[in-house]
């Protein structure tokens, strides 16, 4: 069992006190009070909510992974764009605005963002 609480105090209705220190206390304190089947069934439970949280973990570790390479991938092509942009800039600061570049950088900014969606 991975749960581990912090040690802590608790008291029965016949009076009793425990101190438990580790998970595994609490289903001894239950076997001996409930018995077998009762300490069997929690068990069971408690292995079983483990098992969902480490797949929810992992599944958020996947989704956080892919979100950051979409990140990445999204500013490479901002980046990209940026300098198209500029090279536009830069012809149309010239003195003569040559079409067949500006074209071939809205072109070029048209694959970008194609490959991005």
């Amino acid at each position: 069992m991975k749960i581990d609480p912090c040690p802590c105090v608790i008291s029965l209705k016949d009076g009793s006190v425990h101190t438990l220190f580790e998970f595994r206390h609490f289903l001894e304190l239950v076997e001996d009070c409930m018995g077998y089947d009762a300490a069997k069934w929690l068990r069971t439970h408690v292995e079983q909510a483990e098992k969902a949280a480490d797949y929810t973990q992992a599944k958020v570790d996947t989704d956080l992974t892919a979100y950051e390479s979409d990140l990445e991938s999204n500013r490479r092509a901002f980046q990209d764009i940026q300098a198209e942009a500029a090279a536009i800039t830069q012809v149309l600061q010239g003195k003569r605005a040559d079409r067949q570049k500006i074209a071939h950088s809205v072109r070029e900014i048209g694959k970008i963002i194609s490959n991005q969606l």
